[in-house]
């Protein structure tokens, strides 16, 4: 009769201990899940703005040298490079998002756009220096700003923008879900351990 008690008191403290290891698991995983979707969208925020910040230099350095004709032309590779480099950062950080979803990531469609964007710019403000002496600099400088601020009917000025919006929003919330799933398995796991506890105490 003992034994058979004894056996029994065991299997549940077995079942607690295991329940316990499991749930462990499980919150870990949370956690480490919630933080990957915390990280891309700070990341993809950090890159946004980088992107957006270069381009408005970039603009700032073609005015120079529509008005000057000597912008340092070392200026303008870096800047583009420097877009070139958020862009890579962007195609990788949509992957790891869409890997984290299982699913396609929403934001490929956006940096798609923006690549797009970026090499038509670029190649506009390329094309456009070596002739700001002659012809119509005014027309040049309306094309050029086209090629800014313009593609294909959307305002990248509010594509950059909303997209750095929607990068913040999604930051906060998976913030706010990583806090509260560590305080739901701290909660649970006291609860978990003194259950053990308590049972421990009862059986012997």
């Amino acid at each position: 009769m003992i034994r058979t008690r004894l056996s029994i008191a065991f299997a549940l403290l077995s079942a607690l201990a295991l329940s316990q290891g499991i749930f462990a698991w499980w919150a870990a995983s949370t956690a480490a899940l919630l933080a990957e979707r915390k990280a891309i969208a700070s990341g993809m925020e950090a890159e946004y703005e980088s992107l957006g910040g270069n381009k408005q230099r970039l603009k700032v350095w073609f005015a120079e040298a529509m008005l000057t004709g000597n912008a340092p032309a070392m200026t303008r590779v870096m800047l583009v490079d420097r877009m070139e480099e958020s862009l890579r950062e962007l195609r990788a950080l949509t992957q790891r998002d869409a890997q984290v979803r299982g699913g396609p990531s929403p934001e490929a469609p956006v940096v798609a756009t923006l690549e797009r964007n970026i090499e038509t710019m670029a190649n506009a403000v390329r094309d456009a220096v070596p002739l700001i002496p002659t012809g119509d600099p005014a027309g040049r400088w309306r094309s050029v700003l086209e090629a800014f601020d313009r593609l294909a009917g959307q305002d990248m000025r509010e594509v950059i923008r909303q997209a750095i919006l929607r990068q913040d929003r999604l930051a906060r919330e998976e913030s706010a879900r990583l806090a509260d799933a560590l305080r739901q398995a701290r909660l649970a796991n006291v609860g978990l351990a003194a259950l053990a506890v308590l049972f421990g105490a009862f059986a012997v």
